[in-house]
C-alpha cells in the first residue's frame, strides 16, 4: 500500500511541475509577443516561432531583436496637416514666371507650365 501512496505523490508533484512549466511558457510567449509588437515586428510571427520552437526560439529572440525604438509613431493626423499646409503666399516660378502650385502630397511646389517640381 505504501507503494501506491509513493507513487501517487510522485505523480501528483510531476503534474504540478508540468502545469507550472506550461503556465510560465504561456508567459514567456506572452512577453515575447508584446516585446516583439513594440519594437515593430510581427508579434504573431514570433508568438508562432516560439510555440514551434520552445526554447531555441526564445534564444533566437533574445540575440536578433531589435533596439526598441520609443518615436515609432508618425505625427498625428491634425500635426501633419499643418506640417503640410503651404505658407499662405503665391508664389512663381524662377524659371518660367508662371503659378506655382503646393502639393501636399510630395510636400513640393509643381510649375504647371514647366512641368516640373521645385
Amino acid at each position: 500500500m505504501e507503494d501506491g501512496g509513493m507513487f501517487g505523490l510522485a505523480y501528483g508533484v510531476c503534474a504540478v511541475f508540468y502545469i507550472a512549466w506550461f503556465i510560465l511558457w504561456i508567459l514567456v510567449a506572452i512577453w515575447v509577443y508584446r516585446d516583439a509588437e513594440s519594437r515593430g515586428k510581427s508579434g504573431a510571427l514570433w508568438l508562432l516561432i516560439i510555440i514551434l520552437t520552445g526554447i531555441i526560439g526564445l534564444i533566437i529572440w533574445l540575440v536578433v531583436r531589435p533596439e526598441k525604438q520609443y518615436y515609432q509613431q508618425p505625427y498625428p493626423p491634425q500635426y501633419q496637416q499643418e506640417i503640410s499646409q503651404p505658407p499662405p503666399q503665391q508664389y512663381t516660378c524662377p524659371y518660367c514666371g508662371g503659378p506655382l502650385i503646393y502639393s501636399a502630397q510630395y510636400g513640393r511646389w509643381y510649375c504647371q507650365r514647366c512641368n516640373r517640381y521645385l
